[in-house]
């Protein structure tokens, strides 16, 4: 299949929710053979295991679009991977303008208190998710969160 460029998949992504949404609305309409065939026929299209993957190729294509324009315009994103039972984040991720900043304030707690051997154990634990891959949900950082949340990562560059 023919590379799509990013216009041509919103384009192509817009185009199959608006067919998906025509099948719904003929569902709604009072039974007629063609009401009924066109249905059939756009629900046949939409099911296809061909045009399924497409659709979904599609849809990843429009959100890392989304993404990207969202960075490009210097929104910030954060995420952590999980916490401690003392509640401290793991790893903590702050995404800005397209740089990712990790830190782990766990192995920083217990390397603060001395203890050596369970910040080593933390800090190989750390080192073994990032190397198998790590999952770190992000989210928006609102303007409500901003001024805590870089007060908080005081070393990160502000311009």
């Amino acid at each position: 299949m023919e590379e799509l460029f990013p216009d041509d998949a919103a384009v192509h992504h817009e185009t199959l929710k608006l067919l998906a949404e025509a099948a719904e609305y003929l569902g709604r309409l009072p039974l007629s053979h063609p009401t009924l065939q066109l249905k059939s026929r756009l629900d046949a299209h939409l099911q296809r295991p061909g045009a399924k993957v497409h659709r979904d190729r599609l849809e990843n294509i429009a959100k890392d679009r989304e993404w990207r324009a969202r960075l490009e315009a210097g929104q910030y994103f954060h995420g952590t991977s999980r916490y401690t039972p003392e509640g401290l984040p793991v790893v903590d991720c702050l995404v800005i303008r397209g740089n990712v900043y990790l830190r782990s304030p766990a192995y920083a707690d217990l390397a603060t208190q001395g203890n050596s051997p369970k910040a080593t154990q933390m800090a190989e634990t750390i080192a073994r998710e990032i190397a198998t891959g790590s999952n770190i949900q992000l989210t928006s950082v609102g303007k409500e969160r901003d001024h805590l949340l870089m007060r908080n990562w005081q070393d990160i560059p502000q311009g």
